[in-house]
């Protein structure tokens, strides 16, 4: 039995995206899963602003409310999948 594997993918603004899309990380973490031979049972994906309160926030590291992290969290909670992958660490945390 393969280990179930999620992907996490994260930009906290515009000029990030252009170094690091969505797309580019997608792609990386689904070449390591292959080589790894993890199946990816679903994407987690916090590109965009959302909205806190009345304002429009961006993605940051730094804040613990993101919604794709939230989903991503509660999934784990009941054992949905077996690893996480990212692109890079500091596409799940900063400072939290």
């Amino acid at each position: 039995m393969s280990c179930r594997a999620v992907i996490y993918i994260r930009t906290s603004s515009e000029i990030q995206g252009e170094r690091s899309s969505p797309v580019e990380q997608e792609s990386d973490c689904r070449r390591l899963a292959k080589e790894k031979g993890l199946q990816v049972v679903r994407v987690y994906r916090d590109a965009e602003k959302y909205r806190v309160g009345n304002k429009l926030v961006e993605p940051s590291g730094s804040r613990s409310d993101r919604p794709g992290l939230l989903v991503m969290l509660k999934d784990a909670s009941r054992d949905e999948f077996d690893v996480i992958l990212a692109w890079r660490e500091d596409r799940l945390y900063r400072g939290i």
